[in-house]
């Protein structure tokens, strides 16, 4: 990577609600004061801390970010990968939970984001670009292209 670029230890988290039995990804909007990516959409995801296990992290996050609580064996790890990108080196460890109708009136968000959403999942993977120019972070939109076919697995 580039000299001077700033690392950035990660947990990301792919979640997953079905609707009229399509399967939809819960994005959040990033506030426009956000260090990375202002006012668009991504996956709950966050710093993992110094002593902190990218599990520990992930659920911290989710909890931080959205209220959410996921119980013992909700979350399930897909991948690990690093990502580069604007001055940034993202080593990012992939997450996937499901939600169900009893998460929504739960989802409380946290200052760092102004929304949240639930877009389409085949939509969303089958036209990145089009995802990309609707809002979606270009490293949200990297993590689907780059673990595509381990996420669809996980994905009914």
């Amino acid at each position: 990577m580039a000299e001077g670029w700033k690392t950035h230890r990660a947990s990301s988290m792919i979640t997953v609600r079905k609707i009229d039995d399509e399967p939809h990804l819960l994005l959040l909007k990033r506030s426009p004061t956000a260090g990375t990516y202002p006012n668009k959409w991504g996956n709950i995801s966050g710093h993992i801390e110094k002593d902190e296990t990218p599990l520990k992290a992930i659920r911290r996050e989710a909890q931080e970010e959205t209220g959410l609580v996921f119980g013992r064996g909700a979350i399930t790890q897909v991948a690990d990968g690093t990502f580069a990108d604007n001055g940034h080196v993202f080593e990012i460890h992939l997450f996937l939970a499901h939600l169900t109708s009893k998460h929504e009136p739960m989802i409380k968000l946290s200052s760092e984001h102004t929304a949240f959403g639930y877009w389409q999942w085949r939509p969303l993977i089958d036209d990145l670009e089009a995802a990309q120019e609707s809002g979606l972070s270009p490293l949200s939109a990297r993590i689907a292209k780059k673990w595509r076919s381990e996420i669809s697995g996980l994905i009914p």
